[in-house]
């Protein structure tokens, strides 16, 4: 799972990166539409920006956690249901 969180980490990390400089040339076209806000607001932009980054991560997280709980080196493991006692090998 690690790698996955890894994965999706760089691409949210990279999107972020890449996606700081396209609302900042944005503000101007949308400034009529924000109230009681600046358009150059670095509060809002980091909020956003973070709260952005948490749910992407989430996304990698949530389809990244099954598998991993259900297989352990290629041997299923049943997630829930009763416990089959152990039978001695004869």
């Amino acid at each position: 799972m690690g790698m996955v969180l890894r994965q999706g980490a760089w691409l949210v990390v990279a999107g972020m990166l890449g996606g700081w400089p396209a609302p900042n040339a944005a503000t101007r076209v949308m400034a009529r539409f924000l109230f009681f806000v600046s358009h150059t607001d670095p509060v809002t932009f980091t909020c956003v920006t973070l709260l952005l980054g948490a749910t992407a991560l989430a996304a990698c997280y949530v389809p990244a956690r099954e598998p991993c709980r259900r297989s352990f080196g290629g041997v299923e493991i049943p997630s829930k249901g009763p416990k089959q006692p152990l039978r001695p090998a004869v």
